[in-house]
């Protein structure tokens, strides 16, 4: 296996770890005290504040309860297709992991975009860029390009061979 390719998974399981971690510290510690800034945008975007009401804050709450536990569950089991079958590079886990990624950040990204959530759309483009750069780095090494020999079986006609001075005539 070579270098490049061991580094490139290296670098997709510690990105995935940071997001266990990440996912489950937003879950434990509650959005405000994960990255302040980051939630205080937030709510700044949906209530032009930044404090979430009183009347909502249960649901933000348990919202990115819900959010970061997903995340964290979602990172662990992609680092457990890039730990064993990337590893033995297997197809269907690399797209298995890409179409993931491709199925959460236009949609997530989408949303973020047209309810002008921009804190969240920066995540979502370095956690693209994080993840989808490795993996398209990666891709020819699950699927490698074949090149296709010249065929032998196709004459070719010398120019000064006897066949080629008489065909010319």
């Amino acid at each position: 296996m070579g270098y490049r390719f061991q580094f490139l998974r290296c670098w997709l399981l510690f990105f995935l770890a940071a997001q266990v971690v990440a996912g489950l510290w937003m879950a434990v510690s509650g959005p405000e005290i994960v990255v302040p800034e980051y939630f205080n945008r937030i709510s700044e975007g949906f209530w032009n504040s930044s404090t979430v009401p009183n009347q909502v804050a249960p649901y933000h709450r348990w919202i990115f309860a819900v959010l970061g536990s997903t995340m964290a569950a979602w990172s662990f089991l992609a680092g457990c297709l890039v730990l064993i079958p990337f590893r033995e590079k297997k197809r269907w886990a690399f797209v298995a992991l890409s179409l993931s990624l491709l199925l959460w950040f236009p949609v997530d990204t989408w949303f973020s975009v047209s309810l002008s959530v921009w804190p969240n759309v920066l995540v979502n483009v370095v956690a693209m860029a994080g993840m989808g750069l490795p993996l398209w780095l990666m891709r020819r090494e699950f699927f490698p390009v074949e090149v296709k020999e010249p065929s032998a079986t196709v004459p070719v006609e010398e120019p000064d061979s006897a066949e080629g001075k008489k065909a010319r005539g």
